[in-house]
């Protein structure tokens, strides 16, 4: 029988994120996530801080495409839901796993500072929604945990998905138990699409007729794991290689390897 405990909502939650096999986390503290980025790393989760949070939802982002894990950001609401926007829209664009995790307003109506206004005020749902990212929102403390697993499912999906964890449900007490079954793992393979014959017999007629032969290759050719053919292929055919941003030092150890197309590489390349 599974023992049954008395928590407050974060906890439970940052509990449930490391059941899902998360392990790391990034983000910038603020007054509304602090206790759940404390929870986070008294369990052992590691939190990397950030000095901004564009930089934290980034370093998220560059974690979930580097391997290929689901990314966590954690950051606060208001202003920095709004200086984090720039990254948020980066991380949607490039269908890496990518949890973002809000502090937000409480739920009902009810208002952080009753003796004045609001300054951290800010419809975070309609502004990330039209910023692409789908959104969450935990409106219960109970609740918080199916919400939680479904932004963790969405996420997975490679999708970059807004959390919003409003600050009474975060603090709410519940009964819970000590474990749930969570929907996913932390770790998902990247979707990788066969190449038709149709696309394989064009390119084919392409290299026939093509006299100076240029591969450029992607995160996409890394992450099906192409390398290896496209080095045959450029033997074979006797082209030059080169990458995308994203796929830098695909082919390092090529003596054709030009770098980073652009005006990332250097003048014997751009030449």
């Amino acid at each position: 029988m599974a023992m049954r405990l008395i928590q407050s909502a974060y906890e439970v939650l940052a509990k449930d994120i490391q059941s899902f096999g998360v392990d790391t986390v990034f983000g910038l503290i603020s007054d509304d996530t602090a206790l759940f980025a404390s929870a986070l790393d008294t369990i052992g989760v590691q939190f990397h801080g950030a000095r901004h949070e564009n930089s934290a939802i980034t370093m998220a982002e560059g974690y979930a495409s580097t391997s290929g894990r689901l990314g966590i950001a954690v950051v606060g609401r208001g202003p920095a839901t709004a200086n984090g926007m720039h990254g948020a829209v980066y991380a949607s664009r490039t269908r890496s796993p990518v949890l973002i995790i809000y502090g937000d307003a409480p739920v009902s109506g009810n208002r952080l500072n009753s003796l004045g206004p609001d300054y951290k005020e800010f419809n975070s749902t309609v502004v990330l929604a039209a910023a692409g990212l789908q959104v969450f929102r935990a409106t219960s403390a109970k609740g918080a945990r199916t919400t939680l697993a479904d932004a963790v499912a969405a996420a997975q999906l490679g999708n970059t998905v807004a959390l919003l964890l409003p600050t009474n449900v975060q603090l709410e007490k519940f009964e819970s138990t000590n474990h749930i079954k969570p929907a996913r793992t932390a770790t998902a393979p990247f979707p990788c699409e066969k190449a038709t014959p149709q696309a394989i017999a064009t390119t084919t007629e392409v290299l026939k007729k093509c006299r100076r032969p240029l591969i450029i290759a992607g995160v996409g050719a890394h992450r099906a794991g192409a390398q290896e053919v496209l080095d045959k292929l450029s033997n074979r055919i006797g082209s030059l290689l080169i990458t995308s941003a994203r796929g830098k030092d695909m082919f390092r150890h090529n003596p054709y390897n030009l770098g980073i197309i652009g005006s990332f590489s250097h003048s014997m390349a751009r030449r």
